[in-house]
């Protein structure tokens, strides 16, 4: 299964890089960009696919010998440490100076010396901290309910979770954000990564309420 997850997280990723974040003349130009996973460009949305293809692809070609391991009771299974993951993802991104937030006053804001971007030096809101932080009271908050209350986090429950309150984070924090895809406004209302975000946001829901009633299915649990 690790094998299906990496190759998807890292495919997905640039992958997305390129389709939301890129021109289609940067990608016509240096197609095998999406092989050099060692560059900076990754995103998560399109890894979060990736993710899920990977699973499905790995539930599907073990379904005669192991029938009762379920896409769904995967998803529940990883969906906790990836929390973890993407909170020392944004760790590292604040290190490389990129994804930048706005400008700010605040006096917590921070000077980025040498953004990857090229942005202007100036002081702005540490939103890779902000992400990093909640994830992580996330991350404890999940473990913490799932251990406690096992009987209520049935199939579907911990990824529905996941799914609504990453990605529901995810859709307030882009408005601290600079805008980063080049195929939107930069005067545009919403940043690309709200846009990805509202259909991730709906397979929460339809994951946590779509599947409240099929626990006695053939499930792995993840505990």
């Amino acid at each position: 299964m690790s094998f299906y997850v990496v190759i998807g997280t890292l495919f997905g990723a640039r992958l997305g890089e390129a389709i939301f974040y890129q021109t289609p003349m940067q990608f016509v130009q240096d197609p095998m960009g999406i092989f050099r996973f060692w560059e900076p460009g990754l995103s998560s949305h399109g890894g979060v696919i990736g993710i899920l293809l990977g699973l499905w692809i790995f539930c599907y070609r073990i379904r005669k010998k192991y029938p009762m391991i379920t896409w769904i009771a995967l998803l529940d299974l990883l969906s906790i440490p990836a929390l973890l993951a993407g909170a020392f993802i944004r760790i590292g991104n604040f290190f490389n100076q990129e994804i930048l937030g706005v400008p700010t006053k605040m006096p917590w804001g921070v000077i980025f010396g040498h953004p990857l971007d090229g942005s202007s030096v100036v002081a702005r809101h540490p939103v890779q901290l902000y992400e990093a932080l909640f994830y992580f009271v996330f991350f404890i908050v999940l473990w913490t309910l799932r251990s406690r209350l096992p009987r209520m986090f049935r199939l579907g429950k911990t990824s529905g979770l996941f799914f609504m309150g990453t990605f529901g984070f995810r859709f307030i924090i882009e408005f601290l954000k600079m805008p980063q895809s080049l195929l939107l406004s930069s005067s545009g209302s919403w940043h690309m990564g709200q846009i990805l975000s509202i259909p991730m946001i709906a397979i929460g829901v339809i994951l946590f309420f779509g599947y409240q009633n099929s626990f006695r299915a053939r499930v792995v649990e993840g505990n």
